[in-house]
């Protein structure tokens, strides 16, 4: 409890007590120890006479309240000095109170005369003076002691923060807040900086208390009103009043940043107005911005705000990372700039300034690094080539850190730059001059670049985590032209050819090329073959001619063809050497065991007997009599054990074999023709050789159902509604196959499927070998890799199968001539 509180109390309990002791005497209850002699004619006069004095100053105190209320219409922190002295100060004698309750003393008054009641009449006349004094008190801490009144409003504004909440404590919260900022919006109008600076210093106390009792709730309240009443300054277009607006919010930074057990994780004033900050640069006078540093200092707090909540993993957002590009858009671009800002110098000079304030000579964390190259990334695209020179160039020269950060901010910047000088073909004139530019700036620096390149340390770098970067923020650094046309994105792929030039540029020794390259490549060796080597050879040739000329100086490999071209071979032996490793390392781990083959090979089994029956039903019949037997292989082929899964159409290929199989032993019986497969006339050439059979035929095997706008067509679908067997199966369209079934018999007596170690000496004859006598296998595409012959043959003999489908089934046909077949193979 205040002091004030106290006093009035005391003062209550002292009247309540003098009140009650004269009742009761009055009352004959008590008796006084020593009483005042007067004789009964003088008491009615003495009374009325108290009565009076009385009435007369409750009167006063009537008075001195209009006196009060005239005497001050100022307002200090949004309160009105009256309003505080009459109202908010007191805790019970608010001046309100005390006139109603003299008004009423003066008929109480009345009563104590007409009972007489002379000791309470006496004590209404102490208690009508008491609260006139502590009225008159007011009016000299009104007219003597100003400054004193003013401390005393600014430590109940105080007061209310440093309190347990209530709901009536935040009543009164919100309206001194309210109150504050339409305070300082009418001293901006004013333009009373020094009465400004004062009411700021109010929130800046009122902040130090929710700042140490760490309330949340409060805070957020504070900062609320904090940033309307801060946009609203902002848009005064004062240079003094802004000015000061962004002191206080650095102020405001800086308590909460220095605050030890700060369970508040994160200030958020500057989400609220940021915008409106940045727009006012324009209007605050350059030698503040230059001699105070207020910028400096701003992202200094608000990067350390950030930093200290990423670093308890609750930071959702980072609204540090577009700060200096805001500061480029909102103050340094010419076209926005005011009259009063046209100073060349300063513009080129907060440039410069802004790269060194957020990359402190060192990248320090994830935050800092998006920031510095979401800026460099701006100056690039703006072709601001001075302003580059004295801060990205200079600090390259003069920067060796080898860490892990700001290694990563040279390679993307490099990577940008070797993407827009070689790489990106807009012809929008913005951006040439843009690529004109930037291969200047290259050129101009390539001995302080090449320098860099050939005196880092990247042995530990993780250059697949910047893959992976740039792979999930590419589109960011993908440059588009202004008409909004369609474009090949690329960025990605460009990252990862840089990466591998630079692994290549490092040195000559085939070894350590090949295990920064593993690093890289991970299991996407076939990507990376494919775009560096095969039908790419020659353009990635060129392509690292280039990449040495921009970025290398005195390498020697701008222009000798020897060493580029040995340059290549080492990248394709690399090359080959991870993909074959991998292929090797992949075939060790295949999980296959005999159950899965067993497996494999029953379900094989069971659908190629399924296929076998559809297709031989209508010709199986007792064949005791007379039959022959043949025992045919219907398909033989190596399958990949890793891909068991995948081989869904072995039966199919074993069932038209199959048919294929039997029309070859069948030959004699039948008529046989050749087409092509889109000749329009083969319907016509199939109905004749029907036709010359002399006989209807009921049996259609492997048609197509459909034979759109081919000749004889209607006549092929009035054939086709007649027949009785239609043995239709997937793949069979290239075979025409019509015959009549009684006239031929068939009856399968076995059906083998086996898996077999492959024939590895048959598949090594047929392979090509390279000039170090390794063979080339063919593993992905048009790609061969090369294999010493016993690594080949272990890898053969883990990763592949021979599947061998064999039947034995008898036949026999009956005429000379059983049916028809139009082979539409032919090409």
């Amino acid at each position: 409890m205040s002091k004030g509180k106290k006093k009035e109390l005391y003062i209550v309990i002292f009247l309540l007590m003098m009140s009650l002791i004269s009742m009761l005497v009055d009352l004959d209850l008590i008796v006084p120890l020593k009483t005042i002699n007067i004789s009964d004619d003088r008491i009615n006069e003495i009374m009325l006479y108290i009565f009076s004095v009385q009435a007369s100053v409750a009167i006063l105190g009537i008075a001195l309240l209009a006196l009060l209320s005239e005497g001050s219409k100022e307002k200090k922190y949004g309160i009105y000095i009256s309003d505080y002295i009459m109202n908010k100060r007191p805790y019970i004698f608010k001046h309100k109170y005390i006139i109603i309750f003299q008004l009423c003393l003066i008929l109480f008054g009345y009563l104590f005369l007409l009972f007489e009641w002379l000791n309470l009449l006496v004590a209404s006349l102490v208690i009508s003076i008491t609260l006139t004094i502590l009225m008159t008190f007011s009016i000299f801490d009104l007219f003597i002691d100003r400054k004193t009144i003013h401390k005393n409003i600014k430590n109940y504004c105080i007061y209310h923060f440093d309190c347990p909440p209530t709901n009536k404590l935040l009543e009164n919260k919100i309206q001194i807040l309210e109150g504050l900022n339409n305070e300082l919006i009418s001293l901006s109008n004013e333009n009373k900086i020094l009465q400004l600076q004062e009411s700021f210093s109010l929130y800046v106390e009122i902040f130090k208390i929710l700042i140490s009792k760490n309330s949340e709730e409060d805070i957020l309240l504070f900062e609320k009103y904090f940033a309307n009443g801060s946009k609203a300054l902002l848009l005064t277009q004062d240079s003094n009043v802004i000015s000061e607006v962004l002191k206080n919010i650095i102020q405001l930074y800086q308590l909460h940043n220095n605050t030890e057990n700060n369970k508040i994780d994160k200030l958020r004033l500057f989400y609220e107005i940021d915008e409106h900050i940045y727009k006012s640069l324009s209007s605050v006078n350059e030698r503040v911005l230059l001699d105070e540093n207020i910028l400096l200092y701003l992202h200094k707090e608000i990067y350390l705000n950030e930093k200290n909540a990423s670093q308890k993993n609750k930071s959702d957002e980072n609204i540090v990372s577009r700060y200096a590009n805001n500061i480029y858009f909102h103050l340094l671009m010419d076209n926005i700039i005011t009259e009063k800002n046209q100073n060349s110098e300063f513009i080129i000079y907060m440039k410069k300034r802004l790269y060194q304030t957020i990359f402190f000579h060192k990248i320090e964390n994830e935050m800092q690094l998006n920031e510095v190259l979401n800026y460099t990334k701006l100056l690039i695209d703006k072709s601001e080539i001075n302003v580059l020179e004295e801060t990205l160039i200079k600090n390259i020269r003069d920067n060796r850190e080898d860490t892990k950060y700001n290694l990563t901010y040279f390679f993307k910047v490099m990577i940008y730059f070797y993407y827009i000088i070689e790489k990106e073909n807009i012809s929008d004139a913005y951006f040439i001059e843009i690529k004109e530019n930037i291969s200047t700036l290259i050129h101009n620096n390539r001995t302080i670049i090449s320098a860099y390149l050939e005196e880092i340390d990247s042995t530990d770098f993780d250059f697949l985590q910047l893959i992976t970067d740039i792979d999930t923020s590419s589109f960011s650094w993908e440059y588009f032209p202004d008409n909004g046309e369609a474009k090949w994105m690329m960025y990605s792929s460009v990252c990862k050819e840089f990466i591998v030039f630079y692994i290549l540029s490092k040195n000559w020794d085939k070894d350590k090329i090949t295990s920064e390259l593993e690093k890289i490549i991970n299991n996407n060796s076939f990507s990376y073959y494919n775009s560096y080597l095969g039908n790419n050879k020659i353009k990635t040739k060129e392509s690292y001619r280039k990449f040495c000329q921009n970025f290398y100086y005195n390498h020697g490999l701008q222009g000798d063809e020897n060493m580029l071209e040995e340059k290549i071979e080492i990248l394709q032996s690399a090359l080959n050497d991870i993909y074959r490793n991998q292929i090797i390392e992949k075939g060790n781990q295949i999980p296959t065991t005999i159950e899965d083959e067993n497996n494999f090979r029953q379900h094989i089994t069971e659908k190629v007997k399924a296929g076998l029956s559809y297709i031989m039903s209508p010709f199986e019949k007792n064949m005791s009599d007379y039959k022959s037997s043949k025992d045919v292989v219907i398909y033989r082929e190596n399958i990949r054990l890793d891909l068991l899964n995948e081989y869904t159409e072995i039966d199919t290929y074993a069932i038209i074999s199959f048919v294929t199989k039997l029309i070859d032993v069948i030959r004699e019986s039948l008529l046989i023709d050749s087409v092509k497969r889109d000749d329009n006339t083969m319907l016509d050439i199939f109905l004749n050789l029907i036709e010359n059979l002399g006989f209807q035929v009921d049996t259609l095997i492997g048609y197509r159902d459909f034979f759109f706008n081919f000749n004889k067509e209607n006549e092929f679908n009035n054939f086709e509604m007649g027949i009785q067997h239609k043995i239709k199966f997937k793949g069979g369209q290239n075979l025409l196959f019509a015959l009549d079934h009684s006239k031929l018999f068939l009856d399968v007596c076995n059906l083998d499927i086996s898996l077999n170690n492959p024939n590895t000496e048959e598949i090594l004859n047929k392979l090509d070998k390279n000039d170090e006598g390794q063979f080339l296998f063919h593993e992905t595409n048009d790609i061969f890799l090369p294999f010493e012959k016993e690594q080949l043959i272990n890898h053969l003999n883990k990763t592949q199968r021979e599947l061998v489908i064999a039947i034995d089934f008898n036949y026999k046909t009956l005429g000379d001539k059983i049916g028809v077949v139009l082979d539409t193979n032919k090409r």
